[in-house]
């Protein structure tokens, strides 16, 4: 089950440079605003690889799961990568960042497959939703992406636009 089943891949220009982006990107808590959460432990994550942390979703209609997510690349200031598990689903979250003009084309691409972690009905309801495409709608939202742009954009003080 570890073969990918969904991915969306998503591109902005930010207009701030890599470094600057890739401290946002350092702490979990600091794009709470797209999608409401609290981190075990709190505080500022050190983006090394092998680092782990807890995301409670507890406001966001998840089902009060937990995410389990570890950095498997953390290459600052252009590579990040983490693996998370809830409820049934493994996701894959990479992000790149790249100098253009005056500031940085991030990209963004989440990856959905099955996994056995998880409570039992949990996880039958989440395959079936990864194996009819439900999923990856009901995350990947233009809603999310949008609100995702504007706070990065917020805690940057810069323009970013989805591309």
């Amino acid at each position: 089950m570890g073969s990918r089943y969904f991915s969306h891949t998503e591109e902005f220009f930010v207009e701030a440079d890599p470094e600057a982006v890739w401290r946002v990107l350092a702490d979990p808590t600091a794009l709470a605003g797209s999608h409401p959460i609290e981190v075990k432990p709190e505080g500022h994550i050190a983006l090394t690889a092998g680092d782990r942390w807890i995301e409670s979703h507890r406001q966001c209609g998840c089902g009060g799961d937990d995410v389990i997510w570890t950095t498997l690349v953390a290459e600052n200031p252009t590579t990040y990568v983490k693996r998370g598990r809830q409820a049934g689903t493994t996701m894959t979250d990479t992000v790149r960042l790249r100098p253009k003009g005056s500031g940085c084309i991030l990209r963004n691409r989440l990856a959905f497959s099955p996994s056995f972690v998880g409570r039992f009905p949990e996880k039958l309801v989440t395959w079936r939703r990864i194996a009819t495409g439900k999923l990856p709608k009901m995350v990947v939202t233009e809603e999310f992406l949008d609100r995702f742009a504007c706070i990065l954009s917020e805690h940057l003080g810069c323009r970013v636009t989805r591309l």
